[in-house]
């Protein structure tokens, strides 16, 4: 199957009349948006899943595959009042969920070859301190004035 990345280089009006990357994007966008369901039809749908697919598709894809717990097409699993699919499981969630409930395993794919996440901190931008300047008394007394 082509890939999402090589999808995407594409213009949208190429992606929707060649059935070639039109099919394979609907796949990735129901794999990613909607734990393996049937994507609509239509032709404005499409590019809607095309545009969805560009401002975050990469990202999904990317934690979708470097997760160590899958849960399996079509699997829905609520815990504490949450509600997961496909999409939305976390390593997090899905250790927590196995260690109260271990016979849910069956729903899982658990890979063993997947490296641990290392949690990157993001750098805080300095901030500058700043002087408040007080204006000139002439543009205090016009200020007030237009105001009323």
């Amino acid at each position: 199957m082509i890939g999402l990345e090589k999808i995407l280089e594409y213009r949208v009006g190429d992606v929707l009349n060649d059935p070639a990357l039109l099919l394979p994007m609907l796949k990735y966008y129901s794999q990613l948006y909607l734990s393996g369901g049937r994507p609509r039809t239509c032709a404005s749908s499409h590019k809607q899943y095309y545009v969805k697919l560009q401002q975050d598709g990469l990202e999904r894809l990317k934690k979708l595959t470097m997760a160590k717990y899958q849960l399996k097409t079509g699997v829905v699993i609520t815990f504490s009042g949450q509600t997961y699919n496909q999409g939305t499981m976390t390593d997090e969630i899905a250790v927590n969920v196995l260690e109260k409930f271990p016979k849910l395993a069956v729903n899982f794919t658990i890979k063993e070859d997947v490296q641990p996440k290392e949690e990157v901190k993001e750098a805080k931008p300095k901030v500058e301190e700043v002087k408040a300047v007080q204006l000139p008394r002439e543009i205090r007394r016009r200020n007030r004035k237009s105001k009323k």
